[in-house]
């Protein structure tokens, strides 16, 4: 990603074990989220473990490109090379519980809204026939 500017994020999501990274693109000023997979790392494990981790984060991909619903991350793009993977996702909201700690509480009705929002989401993948496993 030659055009972005990788930052940590101020709290890590996972999805296979991979960090979430906030990342800006440098010419549209931007901003996403960025799973990255160095196989570097998981190519100690043998040449299984590498190829399991590629078809699991394929996978995860291309089941993002059949999703459109506004309760589910949107993918933007991927790269792929010899030895990493990142998936570049649309860059979400504050996390719940950062949320909470910077609010000091949740009130009924944005604990509402936020709970139609998961439901919505996952009904429309049982819909598609995807399970969520995260």
């Amino acid at each position: 990603m030659a055009n972005a500017l990788i930052i940590p994020f101020i709290s890590t999501h996972l999805l296979l074990f991979l960090p979430v990274f906030k990342c800006q693109h440098n010419t549209t000023k931007l901003f996403y989220a960025l799973k990255h997979v160095s196989l570097e790392s998981i190519v100690k494990r043998g040449q299984a473990a590498v190829d399991r981790t590629k078809k699991e984060v394929r996978r995860g991909v291309n089941v993002l490109k059949t999703v459109d619903h506004p309760s589910i991350i949107c993918l933007k793009n991927y790269y792929e090379s010899e030895n990493t993977l990142c998936v570049v996702l649309e860059l979400a909201g504050t996390e719940l519980y950062d949320h909470i700690v910077d609010e000091g509480k949740l009130t009924e009705a944005s604990a509402a809204t936020i709970l139609r929002s998961v439901v919505e989401g996952v009904e429309f993948m049982h819909e598609q026939n995807l399970v969520h496993r995260d």
